[in-house]
């Protein structure tokens, strides 16, 4: 996949923001988001009902990630377009060449992250299809991601994940293998 930068970056943001709010992650609070925020070079401050507007945004992104199909994928990036009014212009900053934002600069920070996640996944979902968007087939693992392999053939959120299955399988067939 060949994503451009700022594309590249909010679908990232996006699978980072569901797997954020995960309930394992919670203890990382409003510390923790405004730590993974400023990963993607936002420094607005954050306040508990910006965690909360973003935890429901989350949730909402995560019925994107889990649709069933392309249709159901489609409906819902329709309506969260249209709840937060992604608007995309045009931006020159920091010596970098025009690229696309999907919020105005100036919206406050909970609106240009929503809006900017939700344009990236419908970004990826109309240039790459549905199968870009994945879920960690590991059985003790709920973080979702953005499979930019060369074939969408990824599995696994992570090399650790993929390493701990594979690990399980070995071991369950070869305890059948010397019971059997």
């Amino acid at each position: 996949m060949d994503f451009n930068h700022y594309s590249d970056q909010v679908a990232g943001l996006a699978a980072e923001l569901v797997n954020f709010f995960l309930p394992e992650n919670q203890p990382a609070g409003l510390a923790g988001l405004r730590g993974l925020l400023h990963t993607y070079e936002t420094s607005d401050a954050i306040t508990g009902e910006d965690l909360e507007r973003l935890r429901a945004h989350a949730q909402r992104l995560r019925s994107v990630f889990s649709a069933p199909d392309l249709r159901t994928a489609t409906v819902e990036l329709n309506r969260l377009l249209r709840e937060t009014h992604a608007a995309p212009v045009i931006s020159e900053h920091d010596g970098r060449d025009p690229h696309l934002h999907f919020a105005s600069p100036g919206a406050p920070l909970v609106d240009r992250v929503t809006a900017g996640t939700t344009m990236a996944l419908a970004v990826v979902v109309c240039d790459y299809g549905l199968q870009r968007l994945g879920s960690c087939a590991s059985s003790t693992c709920q973080d979702v991601f953005i499979d930019t392999s060369r074939n969408a053939q990824r599995r696994y959120c992570c090399g650790g994940c993929s390493n701990r299955s594979n690990v399980r399988a070995y071991r369950a067939r070869a305890q059948g293998a010397s019971s059997g």
